[in-house]
């Protein structure tokens, strides 16, 4: 059943259209399913109609419990991959700023002036209480 719209008027309003089938079945069958149909006080269009809407329901209600098994799965490999994806360019730029803070490290001490004399003292000297 696919919806239109009729926007040529003051409120736009929905206007379903059907295509119409033919089916053929055994005269038995129509007889049978017309006294069903009369007792539910409907037609048997209205039946065959119903029928189908819930089989198509059913199928797409399938399709879509299937989608909501996989997709989560996809999505979770997919956060996996990313968060893989950060950790290393995080680990990355963490080494980026180690390296270059080493080299400030070694650029300063060249530029220094301090120079370092002598040792004096011994390990004893240090731990002496």
């Amino acid at each position: 059943m696919r919806r239109d719209w009729c926007r040529n008027t003051v409120a736009p309003y929905a206007v379903f259209i059907m295509k119409n089938i033919t089916v053929s079945v055994d005269e038995d069958v129509i007889r049978a399913v017309r006294l069903y149909a009369a007792a539910r006080n409907s037609t048997v269009e209205a039946l065959v109609r119903e029928f189908l809407t819930e089989l198509a329901n059913r199928k797409d209600r399938t399709r879509k419990a299937r989608r909501r098994i996989v997709e989560p799965s996809e999505r979770s490999e997919d956060r996996t991959r990313k968060a893989r994806r950060r950790i290393v360019e995080l680990s990355e730029r963490s080494k980026d700023r180690t390296r270059k803070a080493r080299r400030r490290i070694v650029e300063l001490s060249e530029r220094s002036t301090a120079r370092i004399g002598s040792r004096a003292w011994t390990r004893e000297d240090l731990h002496e209480r």
